[in-house]
């Protein structure tokens, strides 16, 4: 079995389009929640992703914050 276990924290490019943010030096984190990629987390995001909860869509979907595969209410408690 291969293993399972990546090391995503050790630099930008380990996760796809080096989508990562540098949280200390040497020390990178997947983000998620700025929906529309305005460079800001807030109401405006939310609004975006009620139609998806509304829908009960699934999938690997930018809506999807806590990335369990549903787009749901548990996304807004991230």
């Amino acid at each position: 079995m291969p293993n399972a276990n990546y090391d995503f924290s050790t630099s930008a490019n380990q996760a796809f389009g080096s989508n990562q943010k540098d949280v200390e030096p040497g020390v990178w984190a997947i983000y998620s929640g700025d929906i529309n990629q305005d460079g800001a987390i807030d109401v405006f995001d939310y609004l975006l992703q009620d139609t998806d909860i509304i829908a009960s869509v699934s999938g690997y979907l930018p809506f999807d914050l806590n990335g369990d595969g549903s787009v749901d209410a548990f996304d807004y408690f991230v």
